[in-house]
């Protein structure tokens, strides 16, 4: 499921939506906001998780995502040992940003074998942390150092190099809650260049931000940090995108 949505956002004129649920600081009133969300049309996807999760918080929140939401849940954990046996698919992320052998492919090995045992779709994919303004939870917990967000061809090469190491999907991470979004020209620059969809995430709060990413080629546009603030205002500027794009 997960790759047929991926390729569907990637022939779309405009974007898909996806919002990031972190289970750790979700509450009932942003959940009936995005099953409001999803019904109307605004919400195409849930990605599922966050830097710091524990199994404990799981269980309950996962039993709850799933009743409330009419919406593919695809997985997006710190660590793959922690997705859900009825995730709809699992984003692999290898950091290639980064340095560190522990989230480039070590992270990857120990759950290896649990992962084939689930059988759940698995699409690997590249993760590029982008300079988004402020340190991020991902860039701390990771001890990575992120692109800097005017160096389009750092980026440009590492996502490159990682189409031809065989990743299904480029994934451009400003951080949670980021001051600044991932630049439109990294965006325009990479989606024009590789045949494979791109994910943005990070630092995106408005219809106006919604709108330059997806002009700019991002096929799939994830809100996390924002809509945990203020998931009206953010529903609201989900609509306002969405009746653009069908005008």
């Amino acid at each position: 499921m997960l790759s047929k949505f991926l390729h569907r956002a990637a022939q779309q004129k405009s974007a898909s939506v996806a919002l990031l649920v972190d289970p750790s600081s979700q509450v009932e009133e942003g959940l009936s906001c995005l099953a409001k969300g999803v019904e109307e049309g605004c919400v195409d996807a849930v990605f599922y998780g966050g830097s710091l999760r524990t199994h404990s918080e799981e269980e309950a929140q996962w039993n709850t995502l799933r009743q409330k939401i009419q919406a593919p849940i695809f997985a997006f954990p710190s660590n793959a040992l922690q997705v859900h046996p009825t995730a709809d698919g699992l984003l692999h992320l290898s950091l290639v940003s980064g340095r560190n052998p522990d989230y480039l492919i070590g992270r990857h090995v120990e759950a290896a074998v649990y992962l084939d045992e689930l059988g759940i779709e698995v699409v690997p994919t590249a993760y590029l942390l982008i300079d988004g303004g402020k340190v991020s939870t991902a860039a701390y917990i990771t001890n990575t150092t992120p692109i800097p967000s005017d160096k389009v061809d750092i980026a440009y090469a590492t996502a490159l190099a990682s189409v031809q190491l065989g990743m299904k999907a480029i994934y451009l991470e400003a951080g949670s809650g980021a001051d600044n979004a991932v630049p439109v020209k990294m965006v325009k620059t990479l989606s024009s260049k590789l045949d494979v969809p791109i994910i943005v995430g990070g630092g995106i709060r408005s219809a106006e931000q919604l709108r330059a990413l997806s002009d700019a080629g991002a096929d799939v546009l994830v809100i996390g940090n924002a809509f945990e603030e203020n998931p009206f205002q953010i529903m609201a500027d989900l609509r306002t995108f969405k009746c653009a794009v069908e005008v």
